[in-house]
């Protein structure tokens, strides 16, 4: 059926952005214990909006399915690498 298809894309394409993706959620969690919650809150909307709707979109009408799956793989993997500087910037 073609949610095992579907499943199996997800599968092959997502899960290489898990670590990405643990990144930018702990640099959330540490900017609220250190009382930055508009930072924190600055990084998931920027990331939600300037990079995961813009590349969803296009991947979209470029790829169909497999083009949001890899847009959110590739969103997910900015983030992360940009919320470990982040975290970096704010701590140091």
């Amino acid at each position: 059926p073609d949610i095992v298809k579907i499943t199996v894309l997800y599968m092959n394409l997502v899960p290489v952005s898990y670590g990405f993706y643990a990144m930018m959620q702990m640099t959330v969690s540490i900017l609220n214990v250190l009382h930055r919650p508009i930072l924190s809150t600055g990084i998931v909307v920027a990331h939600i909006f300037g990079v995961f709707l813009p590349l969803g979109l296009l991947g979209g009408s470029c790829f169909g399915l497999p083009g949001i799956f890899g847009a959110l793989a590739v969103s997910w993997t900015i983030a992360g690498i940009f919320s470990a500087w982040l975290i970096r910037m704010s701590t140091a």
